[in-house]
């Protein structure tokens, strides 16, 4: 709030509005088109270079419960949503055996995370399968081998 009020930003916000579209520029320059709804009535059109989508995933965290969950955080134990993770302290996790449950990107970073700060034992749970690539590979963006494969396939 305070660059907000020093930077006078809160005239570039539009409260209580709602995105109906958001479509490429159509006159080949970068940018978007986003189609809005005020509070107040009437749709308007405004571009915009970036557009950032903020959904709001980790402020409202799914989270799921498990039999024997009461028991065990009675116990002593920690249910975390990966959102609330960087509330926990080094000792809430060295020498424990730690479930990560999933395998989104934040399940791996938190997994390498807590195995560098010292847990015991870090074991991953998922439904599905997600291969995970480095980003290089030899020194060459991974991106490159997928496309030149998949494009000697398709021709």
């Amino acid at each position: 709030q305070a660059t907000q009020k020093k930077f006078d930003l809160t005239k570039l916000y539009h409260f209580n509005t709602t995105v109906l579209s958001v479509r490429r520029r159509e006159d080949r320059k970068n940018g978007w088109i986003l189609k809005i709804r005020s509070s107040k009535g009437g749709d308007d059109e405004m571009i915009f270079d970036f557009v950032a989508v903020c959904t709001g995933t980790f402020t409202s965290p799914k989270c799921i419960s498990h039999p024997g969950q009461d028991d065990f955080v009675r116990t002593g134990g920690i249910v975390k949503h990966s959102s609330e993770y960087k509330d926990l302290s080094n000792e809430d996790i060295q020498g424990k055996r730690v479930l990560i449950i999933g395998n989104s990107k934040s399940a791996t970073d938190i997994a390498v995370h807590v195995a560098n700060r010292g847990s015991r034992q870090v074991t991953i749970s998922q439904t599905r399968n997600r291969w995970r690539i480095p980003y290089f590979i030899f020194g060459i963006n991974a991106k490159y081998f997928l496309f030149m494969r998949a494009e000697e396939i398709l021709f």
